[in-house]
C-alpha cells in the first residue's frame, strides 16, 4: 500500500534516499520502499548522502541520524539548498 503522494498521481517518479550505516538495516528498508515502487539511492554514510543530495532531486530522505564521516542531520543539507522535500531521521 502507498502511502506517499497524492491521490491519482504516479509514485513512480518519487525518488528516496536511504542514508544508513547499517547494511542490514538499509538492505531491509530498501527492499520494502523498491517493493512498492519507489525509485531509492542508498548511502552508507553521511558524505555519500550529501553527494546525493547535491546531484539528484528528492521527494523524502530517510536519514540515520549516527553515522559516520558526517552524521544524518538535516543541517548540512539544509544550507545547502531551500528544496522541498520531506525529511524523516531514525
Amino acid at each position: 500500500m502507498n502511502y506517499f503522494g497524492k491521490a491519482g498521481e504516479s509514485m513512480e517518479s518519487k525518488t528516496i534516499l536511504l542514508a544508513e550505516d547499517e547494511p542490514s538495516i538499509a538492505r531491509v528498508v530498501k527492499t520494502y520502499f523498491e517493493h512498492d515502487g519507489y525509485n531509492v539511492y542508498y548511502a552508507s554514510n553521511g558524505e555519500e548522502a550529501l553527494n546525493l543530495f547535491r546531484e539528484v532531486k528528492f521527494d523524502l530522505l530517510v536519514l540515520d541520524i549516527m553515522m559516520p564521516k558526517i552524521d544524518g542531520s538535516l543541517g548540512k543539507m539544509e544550507n545547502e539548498t531551500e528544496r522541498d522535500a520531506l525529511a524523516m531521521t531514525i
